[in-house]
């Protein structure tokens, strides 16, 4: 491998084709990484080779072509990072759905990237979608946000509920309100649900967001009389 980038070296953009065919057959890890890292170090020149090699592709072959692309200074103008976000294997989704979160070279991809994230069926796709959408989610992922509030991963249901504690839509508001709200009974009085890590997430959205919120400040009121430490410090009142 040392002989072989002493040899590009000296080669330089006449190495990228020969690379890029490398990169598609080699099943050493090792050698991918010294290839992937040879052909980001020539910049601009890769973008178009790269790119006429990852349409029709197999799915490995795509994958390792959408890094190198991404890695890129300057992307294709051709280059649709989106096309592939879609595509059956969920590996080269998430490496389309990287690109398009970048938000440096298109950053008018990155809301249509979380909502492909939120929604994508594959867990380390959607986890990218979530991690994306706590910097800042577009109303047109909270359909999909929601669903995420019965997976049945306590920290993906965690996540979704800290991503609606930075909304400030109705429905944001109302989802949270049931985190922390019991179920009400004809016979029983408004209360609290029991601490949870949910229900604490839930109210700290509450108190930071929608403090003056009438219904919101019955649920402060609640928290106030709480002898619960957690739930007084959720509320930002200990």
């Amino acid at each position: 491998l040392d002989a072989v980038e002493r040899i590009l070296d000296k080669v330089g953009l006449f190495a990228i084709g020969p690379m890029l065919d490398a990169l598609a057959i080699t099943d050493s890890r090792t050698m991918r990484h010294r290839l992937l890292n040879a052909l980001t170090a020539l910049g601009p020149p890769v973008g178009p080779p790269a790119l006429a090699r990852l349409e029709g592709a197999e799915w490995f072959v795509q994958r390792n072509l959408l890094i190198v692309l991404g890695a890129l200074p300057e992307w294709p103008a051709e280059f649709h990072p989106e096309e592939y976000a879609t595509a059956d294997d969920p590996r080269v989704r998430r490496e389309a759905i990287k690109l398009m979160l970048q938000g440096q070279q298109r950053p008018d991809l990155r809301s249509q990237g979380i909502v492909l994230g939120l929604g994508d069926a594959d867990d380390a796709v959607m986890r990218l979608g979530i991690s994306a959408a706590l910097e800042g989610c577009p109303p047109a992922a909270e359909p999909f946000l929601a669903k995420l509030l019965d997976h049945k991963d306590e920290e993906v249901r965690v996540l979704a509920i800290r991503v609606f504690a930075t909304l400030r839509s109705r429905r944001a508001r109302d989802l949270l309100l049931q985190q922390v709200l019991a179920k009400k009974k004809w016979w029983r009085r408004t209360r609290l649900n029991q601490p949870s890590p949910e229900m604490l997430a839930a109210l700290r959205g509450l108190a930071a967001v929608w403090a003056r919120h009438p219904d919101v400040q019955v649920v402060m009121g609640l928290a106030a009389r709480s002898g619960v430490q957690d739930i007084r410090h959720a509320a930002g009142l200990a």
